[in-house]
């Protein structure tokens, strides 16, 4: 202290630095005395949202980026239709603040029972497929044992694979905006502006498909697939469905030697360019079908779920675009 008296220049100094620093200092301490007073502000909690498929998964982190946690119960790559939930997708479900479905009966062999082993709230579940403008299945069996197959294990008598027309994607995307809005109102901007963005993409999409569809010839517009998923596509761009390897909507019955029989003579009277196997299925009868006709085996075609993370399809755009590309050099010419 006898320092500080003594030098009249440094107790200057000292008292300059006091002023300056005090009033922080008392700040600082105020603040740590009421933190124990009031709980510490954070963000809220993302959004859990459970969706049946990959596609749908896509779609809603497009729609809500990062205000939402988003899941898949089925898997990349794996066929929705003959899905086994086990008790973890019982766990996502009842956790989920918002279930997405496809709906019209693409899920029933399964979705009706994780609810109810979920106790879930029905008002927590939204069918997407009701608000797509959905068409009728083209290939639905005529008679007999398969069509009683169709019945029990199928689809009901609407398409459900709606995304294969991605204008009937737009119709979706207002309604999972609205619906997140409606759990998160202070996101409600975000999610409408959002979804408006991916509309733009969708149209773009659109736009691009027809410039690659007008390059095949009418005549070769045909198409031959595992099971009927295409049905918007043709609907959309102006194909033929010729047929199906599993005749109908869904994936879990074995067709009978008459129905593979019976496409192998409507492949050849069409003069049918290549079949499509798609990668959720085993591509051994398309193959056996394609051979018989005597025409090409493609069998990279997506239909019901999305390819690997890192492939060119593991989103929807860009399963979208593969499948066009796909398509369109498989019919362009032989």
């Amino acid at each position: 202290m006898r320092l500080y008296r003594n030098n009249p220049n440094l107790r200057q100094l000292l008292l300059h630095f006091l002023a300056a620093t005090l009033p922080f200092l008392l700040a600082a301490g105020a603040a740590a005395c009421n933190e124990g007073q009031r709980p510490a502000q954070r963000p809220p909690a993302a959004l859990r949202v459970v969706t049946t498929t990959t596609i749908i998964a896509d779609w809603a982190r497009q729609v809500a980026g990062d205000r939402a946690d988003v899941v898949s119960l089925v898997p990349n790559t794996v066929d929705p239709h003959g899905f086994a939930p086990g008790p973890r997708d019982v766990a996502k479900v009842a956790e989920a603040g918002l279930v997405l479905t496809v709906g019209l009966n693409l899920e029933a062999g399964w979705m009706d029972k994780l609810l109810k082993n979920a106790a879930a709230d029905p008002a927590r579940v939204l069918a997407l497929g009701d608000h797509a403008d959905p068409i009728p299945v083209q290939g639905q069996p005529d008679h007999g044992e398969a069509g009683e197959a169709e019945g029990k294990d199928g689809h009901g008598p609407n398409d459900p694979h709606f995304w294969q027309d991605p204008l009937r994607v737009k119709k979706v995307l207002p309604v999972i905006a609205a619906r997140l809005a409606l759990l998160d109102p202070a996101g409600a901007a975000v999610y409408q502006a959002r979804a408006a963005d991916y509309s733009r993409q969708l149209d773009d999409l659109h736009r691009w498909a027809e410039q690659q569809f007008q390059a095949i010839p009418k005549e070769r517009r045909l198409l031959v697939t595992s099971h009927e998923a295409f049905g918007y596509l043709a609907h959309a761009y102006g194909f033929r469905l010729v047929g199906t390897v599993i005749p109908g909507g869904a994936t879990t019955r074995e067709p009978s030697a008459a129905e593979l029989a019976r496409l192998v003579r409507e492949i050849k009277s069409y003069n049918v360019p290549a079949v499509f196997a798609e990668t959720i299925l085993n591509d051994r009868l398309a193959r056996r079908i394609a051979d018989e006709a005597g025409v090409r085996i493609v069998t990279d075609l997506y239909s019901d779920a999305l390819g690997e993370n890192g492939s060119d399809a593991d989103t929807y755009l860009g399963m979208a675009r593969h499948n066009v590309r796909v398509i369109s050099e498989n019919l362009k010419s032989r």
